[in-house]
Order: C-alpha cells, then structure tokens, then sequence
C-alpha cells in the first residue's frame, strides 16, 4: 500500500465508467461498485488506470477486479493516471444520438438568433422544407445540397433566399394545393442569412 489516498467508491465507478467496464450506457449498479471497490481499496487510482490500460483492449470489458488487483500490486505506479490510452470507441448508436441532439440543439439556436435579431424567416424555406427535393434529393427538413447538374445533364440552381431548389418549392406548393405534405415531424431549415 502507498501513501497516496485509497480508491474511493466514486474513482472506482468513473474507472467502470472508463473503460466501459460495467453500465453499458446505463447507470452502473451500487453492487457492482461494491465488488470492484472491496477488491481494489487498496491501490490508488493511478494503479488501477495503470493496470486496466496494461490489458488488450478487446479483452478490458471482460476482466474482474482480482485480475486487475494482481496487475495494480504487481507493477505500482507512482505517477498520476495516465491519458495515453483513450476510451474505448463509443457505439454507432451513441454517435447517432448525440447528432440528433446537437441538430435539435442548431435548430433552437438558429431561431433564437433570429428572433433576438427581429429577423423573419422566409416563408417559402419552410414550406420547400416540408417535402424531398426532387434535383438533389435533400430530406425534409435539410437544406438543399448545392448540387448545379445532375448526372443526367440537368441544371438548376437553387434559390439564394431559401437556398432550396426551384422544383423544391414548386412540390412543395403543388402537395400543399393537393393537402399531402410529407412533413413528418422534421424540423424546417434554418436560413442562413437576413431575408426580405
């Protein structure tokens, strides 16, 4: 044992947390936590990082306390924890997640700009928004790619107000004359500038 502090119950959960030991994106369990830290209190939490990071990656969410406890007494570490091995990479799904968020999060932010500035969004960027373009083939709620030709030979250019494509608004007109807007949920475009 050291002269450095013990691990505490809340090093041995961020160590869990880590390297993704235990939890799987949910709350780590106080039974687990207990295990872990009964097993490691006492090595300091540089230890325990220096061990965890000792063993393959693959290998790292399937170890046990004892094995790392052997690993932290075996080869003690005076230094403070080490960065040089990152987290392990996190799942498609967080990445997904975490995209969505932070558009909602541009959206409000777009918005509340606009209205801190007294500026108006232009009607006919809401409305091509609701609908897929037919030239670039932009989802609803994104803003038109700026595509000038297709494969096939064919040039149009967007808009610079509503920066959508022409035949954009003209579809999305012609399914709201019809009443069968494909809105779905999604947000409109935000316009990146002052429109009149």
């Amino acid at each position: 044992m050291t002269t450095r502090p013990a691990l505490t119950r809340s090093e041995v959960r961020a160590l869990l947390w880590h390297y993704r030991i235990a939890g799987e994106g949910q709350p780590i369990a106080e039974e687990v936590v207990t295990a872990w830290w009964r097993e490691l209190r006492a090595h300091t939490a540089a230890q325990c990082h220096a061990a965890l990071a000792s063993i393959n990656p693959q290998r790292v969410r399937h170890t046990t306390p004892a094995e790392v406890a052997t690993l932290a007494a075996s080869a003690p570490v005076d230094g403070a924890p080490s960065t040089a091995r990152p987290p392990l990479p996190r799942t498609p799904s967080d990445v997904a997640r975490e995209r969505a968020r932070f558009a909602k999060a541009g959206q409000r932010g777009i918005r509340a700009v606009y209205a801190a500035m007294g500026w108006q969004r232009h009607p006919d960027t809401d409305l091509a928004g609701t609908v897929v373009c037919p030239f670039c083939r932009a989802q609803t709620g994104q803003v038109c790619r700026p595509l000038v030709r297709t494969r096939d030979g064919k040039r149009e250019q967007r808009d610079p107000i509503t920066r959508m494509h022409p035949s954009r608004l003209a579809k999305a007109r012609a399914d709201k004359a019809a009443g069968t807007t494909t809105r779905g949920g999604a947000n409109p475009p935000a316009s990146q500038g002052v429109s009149a």
